[in-house]
């Protein structure tokens, strides 16, 4: 079954007519041969908190892990991801090129073997052939933080059929899934029985994704962090995730060495509410009514941090170990 059928089912006025470019399907999906959007914009997941998911996690199978890109030939089993570089920082030893250039948008120059993600060495499900994926998703095409992209696979065309727009584009906006309400619980135990409550209830939801997972969080901070990092894994990309940052003020950090953002101005660090998560009243609106001015909505003063001053800066530390 692809996650798509999971997720979002049954709009077929967005995917016919004029329509058919607004689907959420085109806009947010990855699949290279369904929509040139999904491919060139590459929406990832952030490294940390991919790092930080469990392999025995099923949703971690959302995102492409940096060895479907990039594999060292010298890579041995079980030991730590092996990079080399030659003296100008371009990738050599890569299994998957067939001629070892890891720049290359031809896709005969790529291979479409895969040795597989995780214990189990799970095989990703695309439509798209590895070959063409990698000639698409790579430095050449504007992705600079290529191979360390998490992008994600989790929006996909119903079925798999990306040649037919009124099927592969036929999906629904996620609005609320049964899911949120268990998560919700989770956080409420926390306000009304404690921690430990807090934490079974949790429990009962993220091993559903991974048999095997203890939430060990002993403080109300402690449980908060994890709750945020698993509501927003489960959530990512449906719009769940932006009313709990609003709400619990978790802020964004980003900006770290080895981050996986691809350009200096959304490396951002920064505690509180950030400012353009409440829209406010336009220009034109405070110009014409003053006595508005200084209570435009969000009037906050969020500390934030630009840790990176240009590309040039932040470039040199993709796919270095994350030491902050």
């Amino acid at each position: 079954m692809d996650v798509g059928d999971f997720y979002f089912r049954g709009n077929t006025t967005a995917a016919t007519g004029n329509n058919q470019s607004f689907s959420f399907a085109m806009i947010f999906g990855t699949e290279t041969t369904f929509s040139v959007y999904g491919w060139r914009v590459g929406r990832s997941l952030d490294r940390k908190w991919y790092e930080r998911l469990s392999d025995n996690d099923f949703r971690k199978k959302s995102w492409l892990d940096p060895s479907f890109f990039y594999e060292s030939k010298n890579q041995k089993e079980g030991e730590p991801y092996l990079v080399e570089r030659d003296a100008d920082g371009k990738f050599i030893n890569n299994k998957w090129a067939l001629n070892d250039v890891s720049t290359s948008t031809t896709q005969s120059d790529w291979s479409d073997d895969y040795s597989g993600f995780g214990p189990d060495k799970y095989q990703y499900k695309y439509n798209s052939s590895a070959s063409w994926i990698r000639s698409r998703i790579n430095s050449s095409n504007g992705f600079q933080s290529w191979p360390w992209l998490y992008v994600n696979m989790k929006f996909r065309p119903h079925n798999g059929d990306y040649r037919t727009h009124t099927i592969g584009g036929a999906v629904d906006y996620p609005i609320m899934r049964i899911e949120e309400m268990y998560f919700l619980k989770a956080e409420a135990a926390l306000h009304t029985s404690g921690v430990p409550a807090a934490a079974k209830a949790l429990e009962d939801i993220v091993k559903t994704r991974n048999s095997v997972y203890t939430c060990t969080a002993t403080t109300a901070d402690a449980f908060l962090d994890e709750y945020v990092f698993q509501k927003g894994i489960e959530f990512w990309g449906e719009g769940i995730n932006y009313f709990d940052a609003k709400r619990l003020e978790v802020g964004i950090h980003r900006a770290y060495k080895g981050s996986n953002c691809e350009r200096y101005q959304h490396c951002i660090d920064m505690d509180g509410v950030y400012v353009g998560w409440t829209p406010g009243w336009n220009q034109a609106e405070l110009n014409a009514n003053p006595a508005i001015f200084h209570y435009n909505n969000p009037y906050t003063n969020p500390t934030t941090y630009y840790v990176f001053k240009s590309n040039d800066e932040l470039r040199p530390y993709y796919g270095t170990e994350i030491t902050e």
